[in-house]
Protein backbone atom coordinates (compact mmCIF):
# COMPACT_ATOMS: atom_id res chain seq x y z
CA UNK A 1 0.00 0.00 0.00
CA UNK A 2 2.87 2.36 0.80
CA UNK A 3 4.42 1.95 -2.66
CA UNK A 4 1.07 2.76 -4.25
CA UNK A 5 0.93 6.06 -2.35
CA UNK A 6 4.55 6.90 -3.26
CA UNK A 7 3.89 6.28 -6.95
CA UNK A 8 0.68 8.33 -6.84
CA UNK A 9 2.51 11.20 -5.16
CA UNK A 10 5.31 11.08 -7.74
CA UNK A 11 2.79 11.10 -10.59
CA UNK A 12 0.93 14.02 -9.02
CA UNK A 13 4.16 16.02 -8.60
CA UNK A 14 5.14 15.34 -12.21
CA UNK A 15 1.72 16.36 -13.49
CA UNK A 16 1.76 19.52 -11.34
CA UNK A 17 5.12 20.51 -12.83
CA UNK A 18 4.10 19.74 -16.40
CA UNK A 19 0.62 21.31 -16.30
CA UNK A 20 1.89 24.25 -14.26
CA UNK A 21 4.69 24.96 -16.74
CA UNK A 22 2.62 24.69 -19.91
CA UNK A 23 -0.40 26.41 -18.38
CA UNK A 24 1.72 29.33 -17.18
CA UNK A 25 3.41 29.51 -20.59
CA UNK A 26 0.01 29.90 -22.23
CA UNK A 27 -1.16 32.51 -19.73
CA UNK A 28 2.11 34.47 -19.91
CA UNK A 29 2.01 34.46 -23.72
CA UNK A 30 5.21 32.50 -24.24
CA UNK A 31 6.24 32.78 -27.87
CA UNK A 32 6.10 29.06 -28.60
CA UNK A 33 2.54 28.81 -27.22
CA UNK A 34 1.28 31.91 -29.02
CA UNK A 35 2.81 30.64 -32.29
CA UNK A 36 1.27 27.18 -31.84
CA UNK A 37 -2.25 28.49 -31.24
CA UNK A 38 -1.92 30.87 -34.22
CA UNK A 39 -0.64 28.02 -36.41
CA UNK A 40 -3.67 25.93 -35.43
CA UNK A 41 -6.04 28.84 -36.11
CA UNK A 42 -7.28 29.04 -32.52
CA UNK A 43 -8.19 32.42 -31.02
CA UNK A 44 -6.10 33.94 -28.25
CA UNK A 45 -8.97 33.52 -25.79
CA UNK A 46 -8.84 29.76 -26.33
CA UNK A 47 -5.14 29.73 -25.39
CA UNK A 48 -6.00 31.60 -22.18
CA UNK A 49 -8.86 29.19 -21.42
CA UNK A 50 -6.69 26.10 -21.94
CA UNK A 51 -3.86 27.62 -19.90
CA UNK A 52 -6.25 28.48 -17.08
CA UNK A 53 -7.62 24.95 -17.10
CA UNK A 54 -4.10 23.49 -16.99
CA UNK A 55 -3.12 25.70 -14.05
CA UNK A 56 -6.38 24.89 -12.25
CA UNK A 57 -5.73 21.16 -12.68
CA UNK A 58 -2.15 21.60 -11.41
CA UNK A 59 -3.38 23.41 -8.29
CA UNK A 60 -6.14 20.85 -7.70
CA UNK A 61 -3.60 18.01 -7.94
CA UNK A 62 -1.87 19.51 -4.91
CA UNK A 63 -5.00 19.05 -2.79
CA UNK A 64 -5.39 15.38 -1.78
CA UNK A 65 -9.19 15.64 -1.55
CA UNK A 66 -9.35 17.03 -5.12
CA UNK A 67 -6.63 14.86 -6.68
CA UNK A 68 -8.98 12.22 -8.13
CA UNK A 69 -11.16 14.89 -9.76
CA UNK A 70 -8.14 16.78 -11.11
CA UNK A 71 -6.69 13.62 -12.66
CA UNK A 72 -10.06 12.94 -14.25
CA UNK A 73 -10.23 16.51 -15.62
CA UNK A 74 -6.81 16.19 -17.27
CA UNK A 75 -8.03 13.37 -19.54
CA UNK A 76 -10.40 15.40 -21.81
CA UNK A 77 -7.87 18.22 -21.86
CA UNK A 78 -5.22 15.86 -23.22
CA UNK A 79 -7.72 14.29 -25.62
CA UNK A 80 -8.20 17.75 -27.10
CA UNK A 81 -4.44 18.23 -27.36
CA UNK A 82 -4.10 14.87 -29.12
CA UNK A 83 -6.88 15.73 -31.57
CA UNK A 84 -5.22 19.06 -32.33
CA UNK A 85 -1.91 17.32 -33.04
CA UNK A 86 -3.58 14.72 -35.25
CA UNK A 87 -5.76 17.24 -37.09
CA UNK A 88 -2.77 19.43 -37.88
CA UNK A 89 -0.48 16.51 -38.78
CA UNK A 90 1.88 17.21 -35.88
CA UNK A 91 2.26 13.54 -35.03
CA UNK A 92 5.77 14.11 -33.70
CA UNK A 93 4.21 16.15 -30.88
CA UNK A 94 1.76 13.45 -29.76
CA UNK A 95 4.10 12.00 -27.13
CA UNK A 96 3.53 14.76 -24.59
CA UNK A 97 -0.29 14.64 -24.46
CA UNK A 98 -0.30 10.83 -24.61
CA UNK A 99 2.25 10.59 -21.79
CA UNK A 100 0.38 13.18 -19.74
CA UNK A 101 -2.93 11.35 -20.24
CA UNK A 102 -1.35 8.04 -19.25
CA UNK A 103 0.13 9.61 -16.11
CA UNK A 104 -3.26 11.12 -15.23
CA UNK A 105 -4.98 7.79 -15.86
CA UNK A 106 -2.46 5.96 -13.67
CA UNK A 107 -2.96 8.57 -10.93
CA UNK A 108 -6.71 8.20 -11.26
CA UNK A 109 -6.41 4.45 -10.78
CA UNK A 110 -4.00 4.76 -7.84
CA UNK A 111 -5.99 7.44 -6.00
CA UNK A 112 -8.96 6.32 -3.92
CA UNK A 113 -12.26 7.27 -5.51
CA UNK A 114 -14.13 9.93 -3.53
CA UNK A 115 -16.91 8.43 -1.39
CA UNK A 116 -19.54 10.48 -3.25
CA UNK A 117 -18.60 8.87 -6.55
CA UNK A 118 -18.46 5.41 -5.03
CA UNK A 119 -21.94 5.84 -3.54
CA UNK A 120 -23.28 7.20 -6.84
CA UNK A 121 -21.88 4.31 -8.89
CA UNK A 122 -23.20 1.81 -6.32
CA UNK A 123 -26.69 3.25 -6.85
CA UNK A 124 -26.30 2.82 -10.60
CA UNK A 125 -25.43 -0.85 -10.16
CA UNK A 126 -28.42 -1.53 -7.89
Amino acid sequence: MESRRVIATALAIGLVALLGFYGAAKLLRAGFEVAAFQRWGYPSAFRVMVGSFEVACAVALLVPAARWWAALAVLPLMAGAMMTNITHAELDKLGLPIGTALAALALLLLTPMPARVGAWTARLRA
